[in-house]
């Protein structure tokens, strides 16, 4: 880790990480992960991982890397899936 916003997972990833930088990756295919099972852990800072269910968010009412209050709508959601117990 190297500070605010570090983020400590355990999916190898296809880009070098760098000090004090944005590194973005899109994991292909995606994981899949059980109910409860350990995803990732923030070392530091308050930065923030909004996860939403696949085909469920209608659209986006906060534009990434912006700052937002507690309680601000980030979604709209469509109506609620049946939970299979995976997330991918």
């Amino acid at each position: 880790g190297w500070g605010v916003g570090c983020l400590t997972h355990p999916f190898p990833l296809p880009i070098p990480i760098r000090r004090n930088s944005t590194s973005v990756c899109n994991l292909t295919p995606a994981k899949t992960l059980q109910r409860g099972e350990w995803m990732a852990t923030f070392e530091l800072g308050s930065t923030v991982i909004i996860l939403a269910e696949r085909d469920r968010t209608q659209r986006t009412l906060c534009p990434r890397d912006t700052c937002t209050r507690i309680r601000q709508p980030l979604f709209e959601l469509t109506t609620a899936v049946e939970s299979t117990g995976l997330l991918t």
